[in-house]
C-alpha cells in the first residue's frame, strides 16, 4: 500500500500544486483520483491499525479524539511517517 500511495504522489507531483482545476487533463483528474483513493486507504488503514493496538492494550480511546492520536505517537506512529523521506515530500 505504501509503494502505491508513493507512486501515485510520484504521479501526482507534477501537477502540483492545483491552480485551475478547469484546465486539468481526464488523466490528471485520473491521477488525482487515485492518489485520493489510496491515501483515504492509508488513513483508514492506520486509523484500524492504531484502535487495534488501544483494544490489546486495554485503552479505552474514542475515534479521532486527542487520546487516539496521542496513542498513536507513543508508540512511534508520528516518528515512523516523519522519517520516511517519501512522507517528508507530502509535506
Amino acid at each position: 500500500m505504501r509503494d502505491y500511495l508513493a507512486h501515485s504522489f510520484e504521479r501526482c507531483s507534477e501537477i502540483f500544486p492545483v491552480t485551475n482545476w478547469l484546465a486539468m487533463s481526464m488523466e490528471q483528474h485520473e491521477m488525482l483520483a487515485a492518489f485520493r483513493v489510496r491515501f483515504s486507504e492509508f488513513q483508514e488503514h492506520l486509523g484500524k491499525t492504531m484502535r487495534a493496538i488501544a483494544i490489546e492494550e486495554e485503552v479505552e480511546v474514542e475515534r479521532f479524539s486527542i487520546g487516539f492520536y496521542g496513542k498513536a505517537q507513543g508508540v512511534g506512529v508520528g516518528r515512523a511517517l516523519e522519517d520516511d523521506s517519501r512522507n517528508t515530500q507530502c509535506r
